[in-house]
Formats: structure tokens, C-alpha cells, sequence
């Protein structure tokens, strides 16, 4: 069945990556042994909701895993931003520049500026919320450093892997929904100051009487009167009135002028709406798009998690266990092996409960190893150096070699390549990482199913 934890609240996807962290990184039990999880598995029933009620007998019963779960968490920053949003309106109230000389200059940068800006805002905006992102989302330096002094390392071998993998699996997630409701949170704070400078013109117009003027060393009277035409022009039409410009040369003020001021509540009646026509309502509509996207975005990270194979996963520890993997080593010395590095890809890859069987292929024994070889398993996964050189005589012919073997014995079964790079990242350039990379790939894709790297940034 669906699971539905697709749909599931922030908190309640947190704590079930939580749980799975410890489960793929928990390999031996140690803090989670495979009697309570089975036990998990067995309560939590088999419709949609398995996931969810699996971890919440898990929070009961688990105890001493419990105690690490607690330690995998995120910063809120709602309080951060309730008091953004208070600032954002004291801002707008006190940008109105009405009360200090009780006139109002229509040309005023701040008021002018709050309208121009937020409409420049909207057009960009609308962009950004409706580009599908091309890469995979990564997690700034600075918030990267931050997560790292919320959950800093610890001390522990086994803990320190649940937190990697905890964070493997959330910080695209995390960065996703950072910025969805940092765009969400900002436009709400714009909205909050134009309605702060709304706020503010009433409220200082209400107990004095303030007169229009305007004033402009860059526009003449023309100019000025067809800026104004413009910028209230829709709000005037919605309102159903003209604009006050019968007397707009006489209301000029400045050095050598004796101007005749206005009346300035038909012009505060049309920056009032101005502002909630071109500003308040755009941005309320924004916050409302940034958050609906950001949920998409979310949705689709999540969903490459692949928790339906999880679930899967977890289901057959009680009814036959997980899949087997057949790990062949090729040219490493016997006992040298970086075992857990190549168990941790492969995990991340087929499920953390995987049961991996190792075994190695010595080099220039190649063809010796095949004859031999009897597969039992439908996976197997051939370990390469990415650092050597590939060879088709060699490499080539040992990977299509092992898939004729295998297909003879389970015409099901799939050969995957996983490449070692940790060697050749430390001794090479990032281009040169690429091409030998690309020179690997093009030597063995015809004869293996997929190919893996130890390096996801590889």
C-alpha cells in the first residue's frame, strides 16, 4: 500500500528519518537490536500508516536508542522570524515621514521606493517560484557550519555514523525547506511594512491635519504629474476617482517657490491603495505561491528517499530478511579492504539491513576466479580502484565474464560496478577526477547493470 507518510507533517517526517538513520547506520544492533525491530515491524500493522506507527512504538520501547534519536535535531527559527516581522512593521509605520512638518511630499523616496521595489520583487519572484531547479540542492557554508555546532561530532564510532547518515538523508531536505520559508517569511515581513506604512499614514493623519506638496530637482512639473498618473493610475481606476491634479503646479515647493499645498487625504487614499494593490496583496499572494512550492519541492525530495523500498525492507526482516549482496574485490590485497566504505554506498543504495557476503579476485587470476565462481545471489557487486586505469582486456573482460556467469546461473540477476575513488579524489584534480571517471564509465557500460561511485560528489 501507499504510504502516507509522503503527506506527513515536518515533525513527524524528522522523526521517522530519525529511526531510519539508526536503522541503516545500526548495522550489528548495537543499539538497536533485530528482535526490537522486527517486533516494530510487527506491531505497526500493514496499511499506509506503517511507517509512522512503527517509529511510535519504536519511541516507547526503543529506549536506548531513544536517547540518540533525541540528539538528531534542527534549529527552529520561528521566533526569529515573529520578531523580523514586528521590526518589518515598525519599519513601514516609521517611513511615512508624515508628522514632522505637516506636509506630505508625494514624491517621498521611501514611500515612491516601497512601490517600486515590491513590484521589481514580484516580477522576479514569480520567476524563481515557478523554475523547476536543475541541481540538487546543497547546503550553504554558513548553515553547514551551524548544523555542525547543532549536532557536533561525537565521540562515539557508531553515533558518529547515525548523525552522517541522518544528515546525508535530511540536509537537502532541510535546505529546501530553509529557503521556502525564508522567501515566505520575507515577503510576509514586506507585506507587514507596507501595511505599517499604511498604518502610519492614518494614524498620524488622524490627530493633524497634513497638506500635499511635492518637490523634485530631477523632474519638472509634467514629468512629475505623468509619474504620479502611473503609479496611482490603478488604483485610481479601482477606487472610481480621478486623480487630485487640478492644482499640481501650485503644490511645487522649494527654494525660491511659495507653494499652495493640497489637501493631502486623497493623495494618503491613494498610496494607501497603491500599496495594497502593488504591494500587500502581491506579496501575500507570494508567501502563498513560495510556500506551495517549497511543499512541491519538498514532496519530491522526499519521495527520492525511495520509502517505499524502506518499508519494503523492514517488511521482510519477518517474513525471510533483506536482500543478500554478493561483493567481489577486485586487486585489493586480502585484509585490506575498506569493507566499511563500500558497505555504507551499498546500504545507502539497497537498504541498510542488506546481508553483503565479500569475496576478492585477485589480479591476473581473473579468468581462474570465473571458472570457479558459482553466483548465488541475484546482485553482485564488483569493486574497481577508480585510480587504475581501465583496461578493456581487463577490466572490461572480467565485468562481462562475470555477467555471462551470472545470467547462466540467474538470468534475473544484475552486475553492478561500484568505483573506489577515494584514492584517486586524494591525488588528482577534479577534472581529471571527471575524466577518469567518464574513461571508466565508457569502458564498462556495456557490460554491467549500473555503476556506483564511493563519492556522491564524483
Amino acid at each position: 500500500m501507499a504510504e502516507r507518510s509522503l503527506q506527513a507533517p515536518w515533525p513527524d517526517k524528522l522523526q521517522q528519518l530519525r529511526w531510519r538513520a539508526i536503522e541503516e547506520a545500526d548495522v550489528e544492533g548495537g543499539l538497536l537490536g533485530s528482535q526490537l525491530r522486527a517486533e516494530a515491524t510487527r506491531q505497526a500493522g500493514d496499511d499506509g500508516l506503517f511507517l509512522q506507527r512503527r517509529v511510535d512504538w519504536l519511541e516507547a520501547h526503543a529506549t536506548r536508542a531513544r536517547e540518540v534519536t533525541d540528539t538528531l535535531q534542527w534549529p527552529t527559527l520561528s521566533l526569529w522570524a515573529s520578531a523580523g516581522w514586528i521590526v518589518a512593521f515598525g519599519l513601514g509605520y516609521g517611513l511615512t515621514e508624515l508628522g514632522e512638518s505637516g506636509l506630505m511630499n508625494l514624491l517621498s523616496v521611501p514611500l515612491v521606493g516601497i512601490v517600486l521595489w515590491n513590484v521589481a520583487v514580484t516580477i522576479t519572484s514569480l520567476i524563481v517560484e515557478w523554475k523547476s531547479p536543475t541541481q540538487k540542492p546543497s547546503m550553504p557554508l554558513w548553515l553547514r557550519g551551524f548544523a555542525t555546532r547543532w549536532m557536533p561530532a561525537s565521540s562515539d564510532a557508531l553515533t558518529t555514523k547515525v548523525i552522517a547518515r541522518f544528515r546525508a538523508m535530511t540536509e537537502p531536505l532541510i535546505v529546501l525547506r530553509a529557503t521556502s520559508r525564508a522567501r515566505t517569511w520575507m515577503h510576509l515581513a514586506a507585506a507587514l511594512l507596507a501595511l505599517g506604512t499604511i498604518t502610519g499614514m492614518y494614524a498620524k493623519g488622524w490627530s493633524k491635519e497634513y497638506r500635499a506638496v511635492w518637490e523634485s530637482t530631477l523632474l519638472d512639473a509634467p514629468t512629475a504629474k505623468a509619474f504620479l498618473s502611473a503609479l496611482h493610475g490603478p488604483t485610481s481606476k479601482v477606487l472610481g476617482r480621478p486623480l487630485p491634479l487640478e492644482h499640481f503646479d501650485a503644490m511645487r515647493a522649494g527654494p525660491g517657490r511659495e507653494p499652495h499645498p493640497g489637501d493631502a487625504l486623497p493623495w494618503i487614499n491613494l498610496y494607501a491603495g497603491t500599496l495594497l494593490l502593488l504591494v500587500l496583496l502581491p506579496r501575500l499572494g507570494l508567501a502563498a505561491l513560495a510556500w506551495w512550492r517549497g511543499s512541491q519541492r519538498i514532496e519530491v525530495a522526499w519521495h527520492k528517499l525511495d520509502w517505499a523500498g524502506y518499508a519494503s525492507r523492514l517488511r521482510m526482516t519477518i517474513t525471510g530478511g533483506g536482500k543478500s549482496i554478493e561483493v567481489l574485490a577486485y586487486g585489493w590485497r586480502a585484509g585490506e579492504e575498506p569493507r566499511d566504505r563500500w558497505s555504507e554506498v551499498i546500504r545507502e543504495r539497497f537498504g541498510g539491513l542488506a546481508r553483503l557476503q565479500f569475496a576478492g579476485i585477485p589480479s591476473a587470476e581473473e579468468e581462474s576466479f570465473v571458472s570457479q565462481w558459482t553466483p548465488t545471489q541475484p546482485i553482485v557487486v564488483l569493486v574497481f580502484n577508480a585510480a587504475s586505469t581501465p583496461e578493456e582486456e581487463v577490466h572490461a573482460a572480467l565485468a562481462r565474464d562475470l555477467r555471462a556467469r551470472l545470467r547462466q546461473h540467474l538470468a534475473t540477476a544484475r552486475l553492478i560496478a561500484l568505483l573506489d575513488t577515494t584514492s584517486l579524489i586524494d591525488r588528482r584534480t577534479k577534472e581529471a577526477v571527471e575524466a577518469r571517471l567518464k574513461l571508466w564509465q565508457a569502458t564498462l557500460e556495456e557490460w554491467v547493470d549500473e555503476a556506483m561511485t564511493t563519492n556522491s560528489d564524483a
